[in-house]
């Protein structure tokens, strides 16, 4: 009896535990943030025009490469840790696609 409730309980925790979606697609706009080697942050995409917020971007084809251009964009995590000086921990993200908008 104990087994079977250890069991029950152990199944139910591991269905419960919810998985982080790493993907999502945004409307936004691509800034350059300046020379990563100078403490810039490169290109990235921002889902607001003030750049409030940053994702940095590690595979930007260079026909998008222009700032403030406004486009729709689908995203996925790394694992890969951006280094800045910025508050929190940030990672590079793998533009799955871009269109204009």
């Amino acid at each position: 009896m104990k087994r079977w409730l250890l069991i029950l309980f152990v199944s139910l925790a591991g269905l419960s535990c919810k998985k982080e979606n790493t993907e999502f697609c945004k409307d936004g706009f691509i800034f350059w943030g300046g020379d990563p080697a100078a403490d810039g942050s490169g290109w990235n995409f921002s889902a607001h025009a003030n750049r409030s917020d940053f994702f940095a971007l590690d595979n930007l084809d260079n026909a998008y490469k222009t700032d403030s251009l406004a486009v729709n964009i689908c995203l996925t995590k790394t694992g890969n840790i951006f280094y800045c000086f910025c508050a929190g921990t940030h990672y590079y993200y793998h533009i799955n696609s871009i269109r204009l908008r």
